[in-house]
Formats: structure tokens, sequence, C-alpha cells
């Protein structure tokens, strides 16, 4: 089923019970030249499988969680194995978005940009967007912040907000930890609103201060940004 809807070449390291770390690691092994990791985990709970949860266990010690999806009787989860790099990924739109912290959003990715206004398989009923980020620092920052995407139409209504999710980067490895001369990979699903229209909308981004709820200005003196426009259809 999974060689139908993605077209990736697919690993399958773990066909019988893993009982170490070390099986683990033998498994990933040839995997950690991606981007990202994909975990697909399918009746685990079955003798002979992995009860324990000890391959995500793993992941999730080592690398942020990019996405998690639930396709029926599966669970899917992406994690990011090069979410610190020197530089810029070529699948990412070049930016230099400098804010007056020292923060500069250097690139941006947004894979779908044409999407049902309605999700029937992966997460029903709300469809996602999906946003990868990529910062980085002048020097290290001395007061933490809040990164905010929205989904918006033309008259400035919000029609989608970022999913919290436990293991994102903002959880494994906070802002006031990243350091200058790294890239560091940030990644979001906007969760639109089951009501929405279809029609053409905006990602918005915006970047507050902790605790604040006035968006810092960029250089510019903007303080939003515009990423790419979102299609959603019937």
């Amino acid at each position: 089923m999974l060689e139908h809807y993605y077209p990736d070449p697919l690993a399958y390291p773990w066909g019988a019970q893993i009982h170490n770390e070390t099986e683990i690691k033998n498994g990933i092994r040839p995997l950690l030249g991606s981007e990202v990791i994909w975990l697909t985990q399918g009746w685990i709970d079955l003798p002979g499988t992995d009860p324990e949860h000890r391959v995500e266990g793993w992941l999730s010690k080592r690398y942020p969680l990019v996405t998690a999806v639930y396709p029926h009787g599966i669970t899917i989860k992406g994690f990011a194995v090069n979410f610190r790099t020197p530089t810029l990924p070529v699948s990412a739109v070049p930016t230099a978005r400098r804010y007056l912290n020292g923060l500069t959003l250097v690139g941006y990715h947004v894979p779908e940009t044409v999407l049902p206004v309605n999700d029937t398989w992966l997460h029903p009923p709300s469809t996602w967007v999906h946003v990868t980020l990529y910062w980085s620092v002048a020097q290290s920052l001395t007061e933490d912040i809040r990164v905010a995407i929205t989904l918006e139409d033309e008259g400035g209504n919000v029609w989608g907000n970022e999913l919290p999710r436990a293991g994102d980067l903002r959880a494994f490895y906070p802002p006031l930890q990243w350091q200058p001369g790294e890239i560091i990979r940030q990644d979001f699903d906007v969760n639109t609103n089951p009501a929405v229209l279809p029609g053409e909308y905006k990602l918005v981004l915006r970047v507050f201060p902790a605790g604040s709820d006035a968006p810092l200005p960029s250089d510019s003196g903007q303080d939003w940004r515009s990423l790419s426009p979102i299609v959603l259809t019937r």
C-alpha cells in the first residue's frame, strides 16, 4: 500500500521483533543521509513486532518531530535527521528576512500549495498545510521567541493555525540554544478550519517575543511575512 502512495524509496529494516538498541542502530544507519526519516508503524502492539515502541523512542531522543499522520490502522511520523546544517537545502526558497534580535529567516519550503478543502484519509476532516522554515542567528538569542504561522484570506481573516506538537523542534532544540554558523530547520503543520471555502489564501509568518502579543519587526519595519499562496479546492 505504501508504495502506491509514496514514490520515494522505502526500507524495511526490521522484519521481526526488536530486541535491543544495536538492532535499531544497524537498521537506521543507512538512512542517516536523508533529510527526514519516515517511521511507518502498523499493528506494532502485536507479538513479534515493537510493542514497547523502541524504534520511535530511539528516534525521538535524537531528532525533532516533523509531522505525524494517521491513516487507518497506520501511524506515520517524520523525524528531521539534519535539523542543524551548514547550508540551505536546494528544496528551500532562499530569503533574507532579518529581525532586530539577530534572527534571520534564510529560507522556507511549502511542499504542497494546492490542496483539497477537506482531507479524507490522513487527518479528516481538516486539511493540513506543511511548512518548513530555515533559521539562522547572528548571535545567541537573549530572549526566547515564539513562531506563528496562520492561513489567512485577503481580508486578514484567519482560517488555519499551526498545530502544537510534543517533540517538535522548539521542544527538542529551543531557540535560546541556537548557535551562529548553523541553519536550523523548523517544521509546522497548519491545521485549516473545516468550514473554509475553496479559494486562494496566504501563509503568514510572525515572530513574537516570548510572553508578548506584539510581533517582532524585521529590519524593514514589517512585522509579518507572507509565504507561498495556498489554493484550496473541492
